[in-house]
This record gives structure tokens, C-alpha cells and sequence, in this order.
């Protein structure tokens, strides 16, 4: 049965307003000569003002503007699930799922590792279905399979022989592959009971997917993974996606993608590689290909479900962009350097 997205002007004329509140290019330009107190400031004169006065009296500097971040991100998708109709209101639970798995992934990586509670509530953010309290009871669990199940992402009958092989053995990394796997087959079979209303949307979550498989493809063909090793690392992979594995080298592989629909952004992307061997550029010009394109289908279709789905991907864009800001400058990186990290 499919599912029903009904119309709701409305709805998309706010999540419109919503978007145009986002920071763009020049914003970024005045961020990247600021100072983390600087930062913050701006940052609650420009959208997250409630975020940044709720956490001030009690965190500062880098640390307040990570957590406000996350909090933004959090009342930014609760508040369009509010505004959206039902149907909508699914479509975005069903994508924010993904949140749910990076969170429990952490959480596995952090009782892998033996690390403190305290330690990774810091890189949690609770947009998707689990609440702090969840993940809080989820840091008790005693094995890595428990942590699974007991958080619910994953429905048992998805829980499969290799999720159980890979946690006995501790390898958390081919855990990891599979929990994101079973996200991304369960998002896009949801994605098929979309109406032709919906088709923008399918689209957008493939072109999500295949850019997420272009980059494992270049960092495995990197590390000198076969092309068997780095089919079975892919998600849903398609005819394309399989044909660049066989490349039988990166430099063939870049030519191949060359000549695929990301290939205007990656043209630069791949002449930097060639200079430093930096991956960054290229992922940054693969996400600046998804992001390009929700613009073009909300311009296409202003009052659609096309406007929602790219609000979600523009406002995760920002968040990432923020947060990487601040990391970078962390890390003592120039203006240019960083400015290079920025989707924008």
C-alpha cells in the first residue's frame, strides 16, 4: 500500500521561510575570521538564538556552540514535523532514522573502546527516535548485539547472521556496514511506497546513496581493496556503482567519474586530489552535488514534498558545515583551508 503525502501549502511556504533563514556563502565568509565567543554570537543574531541563551550559563567557547548545534538540529526537525502533514511527518521520522544509527553506532564504538558515558554523550544528538534517556540505557547494555536490539533501530528479523558474527568478533567496522545497510534498504523501500508525488523525493535518497557509495568506492580502490571487497562495503549498489569498482586503478576510476552525472563537481575536486591526495574536496563536491540538486527540484516545485526533503538536507548541510568550522579552527587550519572543508 502506498503511502498518502497530501498537500499542504501551507506547510511548504513555512519550511520555504525556514530555509531562507539558513546561513549562506557571506555568512560563512565573516565566520571564518571569527573567534569561537564571535562565533556564538553570530550565531544567536542568526538563527539560533534560543539554542545559544539556553546553554550559555553553563558551557562556552567550542563545546556551546557543538551543543547548540545539536539542539538546533533537533528543534529545527521537530518543528517541520509539526508543521507537515501525516504522511510528510512519516517521510521525515523515516529519514531521520539515520541519526538513530550514527547515535547507536557511537554508542558501540564507545563500549568497544571502554569509554566513559560522560565522554560520548558529547557527540550524541537525539534528532531521530531515541531520546538522551534512550541512549543513556543504551550505554549499559552489556554486548554489542543487546545495543542493537534493545535500541529498536533495526527490526529483529533484519538483525542477520553477520550483525551476530561481526559483534562476536568484535569487528566493529563490519558491524557497522551492516547496521548502515539495513538503514538504507529499509529508507528506500520506504521510498517505493511513495506515490508519483513522491518521485522527487526517491530520487533525492538514491542520489543520497549513490554519492555515499561513490566515495567508499575511491576510499577502498585507495587502500587496494578488490573490486568483490569493495561490492560487498556498498548499499544497494546499482549497475554504474559496480562497473566503478572494476576499475583497475584511481586514476581510471576518476575517469570513469569523469563522465557520471557528478562529474562538473568533481572535476576540480579530482585535479586537487592530484595535487595534495586529499579525499576532502571530493566529498565536499559530491555533497555539494546533492545539495545543488535539492535546490533545483524546490525551485521546480516551491509548493511540494520536494521542499521539505531539501530543507532537511540544508539544514544537516549547515550543522555539518558549523561544526566542521569549528573544528578546523580547532586544529589550527588557515581561512583558506577551512573554506575548502565548507559545502557550500
Amino acid at each position: 500500500m502506498s503511502l498518502r503525502l497530501e498537500e499542504s501549502p501551507y506547510a511548504y511556504v513555512r519550511t520555504v521561510v525556514m530555509r531562507t533563514s539558513l546561513l549562506g556563502k557571506d555568512d560563512y565568509d565573516k565566520l571564518l575570521k571569527m573567534r569561537f565567543a564571535e562565533i556564538a554570537r553570530y550565531l544567536a543574531e542568526h538563527g539560533y538564538r534560543e539554542e545559544i541563551n539556553s546553554l550559555a550559563s553553563a558551557y562556552a567557547g567550542a563545546e556551546l556552540i557543538e551543543r547548540s548545534l545539536h539542539l538546533s538540529m533537533a528543534n529545527s526537525m521537530e518543528k517541520l514535523k509539526r508543521i507537515s502533514p501525516g504522511g510528510v511527518q512519516q517521510l521525515i521520522s523515516h529519514y531521520l532514522r539515520q541519526y538513530d544509527v550514527r547515535n547507536v553506532k557511537a554508542i558501540i564504538r564507545a563500549i568497544y573502546l571502554k569509554r566513559s558515558a560522560d565522554e560520548i554523550r558529547e557527540v550524541l544528538i537525539p534528532v531521530g527516535s531515541l531520546s538522551m534517556q534512550d541512549m543513556d540505557e543504551l550505554l549499559k547494555k552489556a554486548s554489542l548485539i543487546e545495543v542493537i536490539r534493545a535500541s529498536g533501530i533495526i527490526a529483529p528479523e533484519e538483525i542477520t547472521r553477520k550483525m551476530h558474527e561481526a559483534a562476536a568478533a568484535h569487528d566493529i567496522q563490519r558491524l557497522c556496514n551492516a547496521m548502515d545497510k539495513a538503514y538504507y534498504q529499509r529508507l528506500l523501500s520506504f521510498a517505493e511506497s511513495l506515490p508519483k508525488v513522491g518521485a522527487a523525493v526517491r530520487e533525492l535518497l538514491k542520489l543520497e546513496l549513490k554519492a555515499t557509495n561513490v566515495m567508499a568506492i575511491i576510499k577502498l580502490r585507495r587502500e587496494g581493496f578488490s573490486a568483490e571487497d569493495i561490492a560487498h562495503h556498498l548499499i544497494s549498489p546499482d549497475k554504474e556503482d559496480i562497473r566503478l569498482t572494476r576499475s583497475e586503478s584511481l586514476q581510471g576510476l576518476f575517469k570513469k567519474l569523469a563522465r557520471s552525472a557528478f562529474g562538473p563537481e568533481l572535476k576540480n575536486a579530482i585535479r586537487s586530489y592530484e595535487q595534495d591526495a586529499s579525499l576532502i574536496p571530493i566529498e565536499s563536491a559530491l555533497a555539494r552535488a546533492v545539495l545543488k540538486k535539492t535546490l533545483t527540484l524546490q525551485h521546480k516545485n516551491p509548493l511540494s514534498i520536494e521542499v521539505t526533503i531539501g530543507y532537511m538536507f540544508a539544514k544537516e548541510n549547515e550543522v555539518k558545515n558549523i561544526r566542521t568550522l569549528v573544528k578546523a579552527k580547532q586544529a589550527g587550519f588557515t581561512e583558506t583551508e577551512v573554506a575548502d572543508h565548507l559545502v557550500i
